[in-house]
């Protein structure tokens, strides 16, 4: 049986983290469910201007900026969170809800939570025992194994195949942020 690190470096080229836009939707979905709902309600009241915000991130930006209201905490959520949230509006009929995998659950809050390491946004791929995203901005991959969350960084190899803890444990941070 191979080990991690060769699966990984035989299918490094086999990932395509162009194709991620799926989890825009999820992520979008968590980020409206935590940060918005409260006020817009869930499925999501688009009266008024608000039918604008679906698929204009722009729009949203500036309605936080605008608002002098409740809205001003909001101001801290990036570029690509808002573009998710925007993407969700669009589409917030076709997010099945709790229908993903606890993997892809993990990976898709990884990827919100940690935006400047796992970047861009990758698609779940199957390697050996192991259900893994490939982030090539950094060149870390995540992978999900059992009950165990694994990191291995290709521009270190050596350090070879780090357990992160428990699956469980992660998801529980995931829960609490709307994943």
């Amino acid at each position: 049986m191979r080990t991690f690190p060769a699966l990984l470096a035989g299918l490094c080229l086999a990932f395509d983290a162009s194709s991620a836009a799926a989890q825009n939707l999820v992520i979008g979905k968590a980020l409206f469910d935590s940060q918005c709902s409260s006020c817009h309600g869930q499925p999501p009241r688009l009266v008024s201007n608000g039918a604008r915000a679906a698929n204009n991130a722009s729009m949203i930006r500036r309605a936080i900026s605008g608002n002098s209201g409740g809205m001003r905490y909001l101001s801290t959520l990036s570029d690509t969170d808002l573009s998710d949230i925007a993407a969700y509006l669009g589409n917030y009929t076709g997010v099945p809800s709790n229908s993903a995998t606890s993997s892809e659950r993990l990976f898709n809050w990884a990827e919100w939570k940690y935006q400047s390491l796992l970047a861009p946004r990758a698609t779940t791929q199957s390697i050996s025992q192991y259900a893994v995203r490939y982030f090539s901005g950094s060149g870390l991959y995540v992978g999900v194994a059992g009950d165990t969350v694994y990191l291995y960084d290709q521009n270190n190899p050596g350090a070879g195949v780090n357990s992160l803890g428990s699956l469980a444990g992660f998801l529980s941070s995931a829960a609490n942020d709307g994943f």
